[in-house]
């Protein structure tokens, strides 16, 4: 999914804040490789379409019509975190959808393959290619807030099944796209 928007930027942190999110973002970094990875593509299968917003007034209508499908996915994003948590099975996956912003202030929604979550933020790798923002490529490391998650994916390897849990953002904005897609012919 890719959207683009200008004007947007995230929010500064200040004093205590801005030490304590440093601190978690070096511990999170060097408690893990330091080199970026690819997501296991030969055990997963995303097929992704991407969905553009190439003015404001289109992203405003993208946010407006996902609002409640990314509030449901943050609704059931608790029970997710738990059981990540706990431990998923070697043939299953969490990723997360993140927004990405650049510095020209273009927006694209990602998958992050996530490797831990601690205090309160989300830690992975970009899970495929960015086609839009500069500055990310896939396999960065990107670490998100947990308030910040779009939406979430659970995948399970092609061996069991290929299915995945959760994507309500990703499944409304498939159905969203063929439906603008039939109006238009």
């Amino acid at each position: 999914m890719v959207f683009l928007l200008n004007g947007l930027g995230y929010p500064r942190l200040r004093g205590s804040k801005a030490a304590c999110s440093v601190a978690v973002l070096v511990a999170a970094l060097s408690a893990c490789a330091s080199e970026p990875r690819q997501v296991r593509v030969d055990m997963f299968e995303m097929p992704d379409q991407p969905v553009r917003a190439t003015s404001t007034a289109e992203w405003a209508e993208l946010e407006r019509v996902m609002a409640p499908y990314v509030a449901q996915a943050r609704a059931s994003y608790p029970d997710v975190r738990a059981r990540f948590l706990a431990g998923l099975p070697s043939d299953q996956e969490l990723l997360v959808v993140a927004r990405l912003r650049d510095s020209a202030n273009r927006v694209e929604q990602v998958f992050v393959s996530v490797d831990m979550i601690q205090h309160g933020s989300v830690t992975g790798h970009i899970a495929g290619e960015v086609q839009t923002v500069t500055g990310y490529a896939n396999g960065d490391w990107y670490i998100l807030p947990e308030a910040e998650i779009v939406d979430w994916v659970i995948i399970h390897s092609v061996h069991s099944g290929g299915s995945e849990e959760g994507n309500v953002v990703g499944k409304f904005l498939d159905e969203y796209q063929k439906a603008k897609g039939a109006t238009r012919q």
